[in-house]
């Protein structure tokens, strides 16, 4: 089983940001992000399970990592995303519940009526390289609080 080790670094209210490394065959380093509220720092095994591409009804499906038995979670998903504000200050936030790994942070508006705050850049990129990585097969989760 493919282990993944994702070292916390920092917490604020635009997320809980960390470094991600797969380790098998290859070293491969992406960037971390979630949710301020994060899952509690643990060893989590993570299969694949399938979500509709653009909503509920549509038809077509992609295949994304789920981590399993996370303490007080349900749905907890390794996927894309970038911004991962507290909503409760008034930031965006588009991955509650999950981690999302990407290539790099910058600063970006995430649309009308929103300042410009910390974010997750080349997301998509990133999820497709992980997956390719991977090839489908169980991994293991190790998430280290600093």
């Amino acid at each position: 089983m493919l282990l993944v080790t994702i070292r916390r670094t920092s917490r604020s209210p635009e997320g809980t940001v960390g470094t991600a490394s797969l380790v098998g065959h290859t070293k491969e380093r992406f960037e971390s992000l979630e949710p301020q509220d994060c899952i509690p720092a643990g060893v989590y095994e993570a299969y694949l399970h399938r979500v509709p591409m653009l909503g509920v009804d549509h038809p077509q499906y992609r295949r994304i990592y789920e981590l399993q038995r996370v303490p007080g979670r349900k749905h907890v998903e390794i996927d894309r995303g970038h911004f991962a504000g507290d909503v409760k200050l008034g930031l965006a936030n588009d991955m509650l519940g999950l981690i999302a790994f990407g290539f790099g942070f910058g600063l970006r508006s995430p649309g009308n009526g929103f300042v410009k705050q910390m974010c997750l850049q080349h997301s998509a990129r990133a999820i497709a390289k992980f997956m390719c990585y991977t090839q489908g097969v169980g991994i293991r989760v190790e998430i280290i609080d600093p």
